[in-house]
């Protein structure tokens, strides 16, 4: 997808093209090298997280006047097709075009809020996957903290489109694929959205709640996970190849409480060498969460932020509660307190609990909570 047409994009998408003009056919520059070139020509923003320069140079390498070699580096040439030698080095077809109207083009989210360790990793993910690297990643972590979020602002950070797939819909191997149809008066097959976005290059696939799926049901992607990245599906007749820039990112939940779920096939997990345990967030970046997406107030967001973190993990690694409030379910209270008062914190949290049990009960725990910290809740 080219970039917008902003007066930055546009300052930027002009000097790049000043820049590379001037470099060698054989020379290799990275991102950091070519921003460094460009700000010396005056240009001054880039976008969160260069993303102006990186969507300028992924549109240069789709339209062959660029290519990726790897580690993160470019060549760069006014003649260069994209019949060019593949910057894998074992040899790739070039990518099929596909219509995929299932994927999302995200950009940087300046209220997201990711540990500073993590947000630094992510950026070197993100170079890797523009230089054709294979990366695969697992997020692990409790429900609503931001697993499929942080997904998106990877493919953000790398200037990719992302496709985002419920695994726990899939129920037989082939449905990874596609399925047989009739077109003309005649049995044809059609690709599935997941085998367009696999196939496309330069996108972040996004298998959400990967355990949720069954064994046998994940054990077909294993030919697309390693060096093969690609396997061949006999009703389509034909191999389906993953295209360079492919980064498959797998989300999960595991734990007791999470009972739709089942452990990963170990040559499943295997395959996505880099685990990413994400929790919530520390009380004040919540706070500033809260506060940045729904515009409630500072001293009531951190009211509701200290009583989730008491619906999590104590000191002594036991919840007083057999639910914990997310940061999903967090945004939700939040945005309708502010619009609301507190007597909507009857339905976005107190409600969350049974209420068997009466005065002992943790609907009543939760509900004294509330009340010691809003007032009544009618």
């Amino acid at each position: 997808m080219p970039p917008a047409k902003t007066a930055a994009n546009l300052a930027v998408i002009d000097a790049l093209d000043r820049v590379t003009a001037a470099l060698a056919p054989d020379q290799t520059v990275t991102l950091d090298q070519l921003r460094n070139l460009i700000a010396d020509t005056g240009v001054s923003d880039f976008g969160a997280e260069a993303n102006y320069l990186r969507r300028a140079v992924r549109a240069r390498v789709d339209a062959g006047t660029a290519r990726a070699i790897g580690s993160g580096a470019f060549r760069f040439s006014g003649t260069m097709t994209a019949t060019a030698a593949p910057a894998m080095p074992d040899p790739t077809p070039a990518p099929v075009a596909h219509e995929c109207d299932a994927l999302i083009t995200p950009a940087i989210d300046s209220t997201f809020r990711m540990a500073p360790h993590l947000r630094r990793y992510y950026g070197q993910i993100a170079a890797a996957a523009q230089g054709g690297s294979i990366e695969q990643m697992r997020l692990i972590g409790p429900a609503g903290c931001g697993k499929t979020e942080s997904a998106l602002q990877l493919a953000a950070m790398a200037g990719f489109d992302a496709f985002v797939i419920d695994c726990s819909i899939v129920r037989e191997p082939r449905d990874w694929f596609g399925s047989r149809t009739v077109k003309g008066g005649a049995i044809a097959w059609q690709d599935s959205q997941f085998v367009r976005a696999v196939t496309r290059g330069n996108t972040v696939i996004v298998l959400d709640e990967a355990n949720r799926a069954a064994l046998t049901v994940g054990n077909a992607l294993l030919p697309l996970l390693d060096r093969r990245r690609a396997t061949l599906v006999e009703e389509r007749g034909s191999v389906i190849r993953v295209a360079p820039g492919t980064v498959f990112v797998a989300t999960m939940n595991e734990g007791s409480a999470y009972t739709g779920t089942g452990p990963m096939d170990a040559a499943l997990k295997d395959r996505f060498p880099r685990v990413i345990e994400m929790t919530y967030l520390t009380a004040p970046e919540e706070t500033r969460l809260l506060v940045a997406r729904t515009g409630i107030d500072d001293a009531n967001a951190a009211h509701l932020v200290d009583i989730a973190n008491r619906t999590r993990a104590t000191t002594a690694g036991v919840s007083p509660f057999t639910t914990t409030i997310s940061t999903r379910q967090l945004l939700a209270a939040a945005a309708d307190f502010r619009h609301s008062g507190a007597s909507s914190l009857a339905f976005t949290v107190a409600n969350l609990y049974p209420a068997e049990g009466g005065a002992e009960s943790e609907r009543a725990q939760i509900t004294a909570l509330l009340v010691g910290r809003f007032g009544p809740l009618t």
